[in-house]
């Protein structure tokens, strides 16, 4: 094997995988790993109404190079460029990882237009999936671009309420590595719109969404409780989920039942926060970011 294959396989088993693969699902294997072996030309579609958009790349095995986005609009074509995840020292895969499309054509904001959406994961440890997404501007026949880290958790298109207006699903990545150790660190659920040219975070807005989070991870505290595991991030990302609610009260009791339990602990000698001064700086972290009101 090559030393440049060599470097290529260590970061991507260094920690792409964590996130993206969250959003990407099961990779392909046995069988249809051995015929993707052989460097192939992959070509995406997506289209939607005059829309139709081509993402390209070659693929060997499960390593990806030359990914190019193609647009054409009206048998015009608009966009014409190869695609970068545009950070020093990182790579470039497809976020679907050939497992599912990383493009799509759709009205995100009800618009006249319907926008092309790319998911581009960089590689590299814990990091980082981004959407790049291309917005149609009418006076000048051509597209701009707009682009939204969604980090570690990814993100998938989904139309979340049944409105027909699709959203961003996607998680809080600003938890990692606050509470504990990545490993343990857990994300609250998050939705995002895009409107006019930029990100919402609109996650209030979908309480069940949330409600089945807080049960979920409600129920992963209890059973860390039970077996002696590590739940400091487990906690926090439920409390987010009940400040959310508009149930932060109750969370809190949660919370402060399980320090005085003694549930909220130190392992080793890690470096995360323990006892009363977790509850100092989970409050402080919810706060700083928009948990609490």
């Amino acid at each position: 094997m090559s030393h440049r294959r060599v470097r290529w396989v260590l970061r991507f088993l260094g920690g792409c995988a964590a996130g993206a693969l969250l959003a990407a699902g099961p990779l392909i294997s046995g069988a249809a790993a051995e015929r993707a072996s052989a460097s192939a030309r992959v070509v995406e579609h997506a289209a939607s109404g005059a829309v139709t958009a081509e993402l390209s790349y070659d693929r060997n095995g499960y390593e990806f190079t030359d990914l190019h986005l193609r647009i054409v609009r009206a048998g015009q074509t608009l966009v014409d460029t190869p695609l970068t995840a545009g950070c020093e020292d990182c790579l470039t895969f497809p976020g679907g990882f050939g497992s599912r499309r990383s493009i799509a054509a759709v009205n995100l904001d009800r618009g006249a237009e319907p926008e092309v959406v790319v998911d581009i994961n960089t590689g590299g440890a814990h990091c980082c999936d981004i959407a790049y997404v291309y917005v149609y501007q009418p006076a000048s026949n051509s597209y701009v671009l707009v682009r939204h880290n969604f980090a570690d958790p990814g993100f998938r298109l989904k139309d979340l309420n049944g409105d027909r207006t699709v959203e961003f699903r996607s998680a809080d990545a600003r938890f990692a590595y606050v509470f504990t150790a990545f490993g343990q660190s857990r994300f609250p659920i998050q939705a995002w719109r895009f409107r006019a040219g930029r990100f919402v975070d609109v996650t209030r807005g979908f309480p069940r969404l949330i409600r089945g989070d807080a049960r979920r991870l409600y129920r992963e505290y209890t059973r860390g409780r039970r077996d002696g595991g590590d739940v400091r991030g487990v906690l926090a990302a439920y409390t987010a989920d009940e400040y959310l609610l508009g149930k932060g009260k109750a969370g809190w009791r949660v919370v402060r039942h399980a320090v005085a339990r003694g549930d909220v602990r130190k392992y080793a000698s890690d470096l995360w926060p323990s006892g009363k001064k977790y509850l100092r700086k989970l409050h402080r972290f919810l706060l700083r970011k928009g948990y609490i009101r």
